[in-house]
């Protein structure tokens, strides 16, 4: 498999925001391994991200910025580690009560 850049000018069956050298330049910097999946996680990523609607019409080109560059990257290094990655790291606790209301999180430690 091969990643396709898309760098917001909608390019043909893109499905990576990022290569795999700049996410392992992100993962690494943050003191973190990387796993030998990051190419089909970054796609797996890009998927993810596909299903926020943070760009409002993908028809139209738009800028690729920094942020969501790392938000891939983020994405793509919390799926190599088999972690959901719309669930943020500092929810760590199995769950939380308040009176009536609970809460469950699952946490990144297991």
């Amino acid at each position: 498999m091969a990643l396709i850049i898309e760098d917001g000018t909608i390019v043909a069956n893109a499905n990576s925001y990022n290569t795999v050298a700049e996410i392992t330049a992100y993962i690494e910097l943050r003191g973190y391994t990387a796993a030998a999946t990051l190419e089909t996680d970054a796609v797996r990523a890009y998927d993810y991200m596909s299903t926020l609607n943070w760009i409002v019409d993908q028809t139209v080109a738009y800028t690729v910025t920094a942020k969501h560059k790392a938000a891939h990257s983020e994405a793509t290094y919390r799926l190599s580690q088999g972690l959901d990655p719309s669930i943020s790291p500092s929810e760590r606790v199995k769950s939380k009560k308040v009176g009536p209301l609970e809460k469950e999180f699952f946490s990144s430690n297991g």
